[in-house]
């Protein structure tokens, strides 16, 4: 049962980041996370497609991640740097989620983007089969500076929102709401995801030993 609910848990949670990272870009006019704005921001510079510069973007922190701490790169990461990419592009070129309205309704959407983005980031990781590339990345670096993951997702993201804003994406006053929001939420999600398969783990090793 521990065995399939990471299997369980580490596939929706891909399916969940690329879906959450789907309707954000669909209001993207209100501003982007700042990785996704500066991978909009790279496919107006240079072409592709937004899903393959999150992929490109993915490999290279990933290798990153590979010289802090490997502990943090593992197969799956490899899988959710590809699929994500992937399932954001199938996703958005489907035309299954509503385009914006231009509306106040459009700030509700990117609220359910943002919190549905964290959840399942922290999800991802406690599955145990390799953190995303943006996460293992945080997670690797964040102990060289003393910092807590929520702060050092602040600094990293904040860096990469000036960048995306030089590449001309769509960079605007709630680009900075996306880390602010998203990073303790995520944090969150992380620890109880957590606490619940060391839960689900000792009540596993409890039956058979009983």
């Amino acid at each position: 049962m521990y065995q399939i609910c990471r299997y369980l848990f580490f596939s929706i949670s891909l399916i969940l980041l690329s879906l959450s990272t789907a309707i954000m870009v669909k209001v993207k006019y209100l501003g982007l996370y700042p990785w996704e704005a500066m991978s909009v921001g790279l496919f107006q510079k240079l072409g592709l497609s937004v899903g393959t510069w999150n992929i490109i973007t993915g490999m290279t922190l990933m290798s990153c991640t590979l010289l802090l701490n490997k502990q943090y790169v593992k197969l799956g990461t490899f899988f959710n740097v590809i699929l994500t990419g992937v399932f954001l592009d199938f996703i958005l070129s489907s035309n299954i989620l509503p385009d914006a309205t231009n509306t106040w309704t459009d700030y509700i959407y990117l609220l359910i983007g943002i919190t549905l983005f964290g959840m399942s980031g922290g999800m991802n990781v406690s599955a145990g089969f390799g953190a995303g590339p943006r996460d293992g990345f945080m997670l690797a670096i964040s102990p060289r500076f003393g910092w807590s993951i929520a702060r050092m997702r602040i600094v990293v993201e904040s860096i990469v929102v000036i960048i995306a804003f030089l590449l001309g994406g769509p960079v605007f006053f709630t680009t900075l709401i996306y880390t602010f929001i998203s990073s303790p939420i995520y944090q969150r999600s992380l620890f109880f995801h957590q606490a619940f398969f060391q839960k689900l783990k000792k009540k596993e090793i409890e039956v058979l030993e009983s």
